[in-house]
């Protein structure tokens, strides 16, 4: 255990720590192609092999996640952090969305031959890693007995590249961006963020098919093909969607902020989810993508769905007014028209008031009989 985690377990009302926890590095394991992938194990010590293992597969550096695959080790559940293919060790090219699906297939057929392995699944995604998450179920959605989801959504479509129909150019570059100069050395990497931040600007001034040449120098082929299939129907895009696999979901939580990007496709899974009848969960928060207070709620939720899947129920969300959680039966909550009027002192009441020589009811405008009032309160109408 470390500061840190100790810090983040008390702060998110973490389960107490059950053990320590063992990493062991580079892990290999080889898909169709003979390409290796790498990842990382995180044991309880000793490990008993009773609790289900969490699988999470990622094309950003494995130690960030460190963090996380601690606290969940600490508290009883090993972890595989794999690296996607053409990553951080792993060999081959990265497509975004173009191999996760075969690599997922392999990955949970490679595990079968460790021991270590050998007991039920559980998945976590947040970002783009609710994409690799969704791939591992559609791999084998049997095997899998709980899932835990953050600011991530089943259609990257709709939901990110494509939100209301238009694409989201500045998105989709900045993500490419950063995936392209993230294993750089330290000092180039940084030279090669601020080019890009310089460029950028020109870049979303350009046309959608030429902004990747603007911003990086070339075109980048997975951007050229996003901007291509600009059609919501265009069949291109099933390959990629994950909504079908939303009726095989384990029992589950999402958790997602009200400042995120995915949050309206992410609810939109949510009510899917309840329509299909899967136990599932949901948690809103006052969040950005990537605001610290998702880590600790999404480990805290996450030991909740596969440890007691039963109390995993349910919504929570966060008021940001008054800064409480409120829990509610059902996502959207049931609610009844409320009609109030904003007086010149700024206050809302529930009658209709005139004031200025103007006659404030049910929506509608006409002189008052009155004429002007003098004071600041409002008067109501008779």
């Amino acid at each position: 255990m470390t500061l840190r985690t100790a810090l983040i377990a008390a702060l998110a009302k973490l389960p107490r720590r059950v053990a320590p926890a063992r990493v062991e590095r580079a892990i290999p394991l080889t898909m169709r192609d003979g390409a290796v992938l790498v990842g990382d194990l995180w044991q309880p010590s000793p490990d008993d092999g009773s609790s289900a293992m969490i699988v999470i597969r990622t094309p950003y550096e494995r130690t960030g996640l460190d963090l996380l695959a601690r606290l969940f080790a600490e508290r009883g559940h090993p972890v595989f952090v794999q690296s996607c293919r053409g990553t951080f060790g792993s060999a081959g090219t990265f497509r975004p969305f173009a191999d996760e699906a075969y690599d997922g297939e392999d990955t949970l057929a490679a595990l079968t031959t460790h021991p270590w392995a050998d007991r039920p699944l559980a998945l976590i995604g947040a970002s783009y890693l609710g994409y690799t998450a969704y791939s591992l179920l559609r791999a084998d959605p049997e095997r899998i007995v709980g899932m835990g989801m953050a600011v991530t959504a089943a259609d990257f479509h709709s939901a990110v590249l494509y939100p209301r129909g238009r694409f989201s150019a500045e998105t989709a570059l900045m993500w490419i961006g950063g995936l392209l100069t993230q294993e750089l050395p330290v000092r180039a990497r940084r030279h090669a963020e601020r080019g890009i931040k310089r460029r950028m600007r020109e870049a979303l001034l350009t046309t959608p098919d030429r902004a990747d040449e603007v911003l990086l120098g070339s075109p980048y082929p997975p951007y050229q093909e996003w901007v291509s299939h600009d059609s919501s129907d265009d069949p291109w895009w099933e390959r990629i969607d994950r909504t079908p696999q939303l009726a095989q979901t384990p029992p589950s939580v999402h958790v997602a902020g009200w400042f995120d990007p995915f949050l309206i496709g992410q609810l939109a899974d949510h009510e899917a989810l309840i329509r299909q009848g899967r136990s599932t969960r949901l948690v809103v928060g006052s969040w950005k993508h990537a605001s610290p207070g998702i880590v600790g709620a999404l480990v805290r939720e996450t030991l909740r769905v596969v440890d007691h899947p039963a109390e995993s129920r349910g919504v929570s969300v966060h008021d940001g007014g008054t800064g409480a959680w409120i829990e509610l039966q059902q996502w959207p909550p049931t609610t009844s028209a409320l009609e109030l009027f904003l007086t010149r002192g700024r206050r809302l009441l529930g009658s209709p008031w005139s004031i200025a020589g103007v006659r404030m009811e049910g929506g509608s405008r006409r002189s008052a009989a009155a004429g002007r009032g003098s004071g600041s309160e409002p008067r109501p109408c008779r």
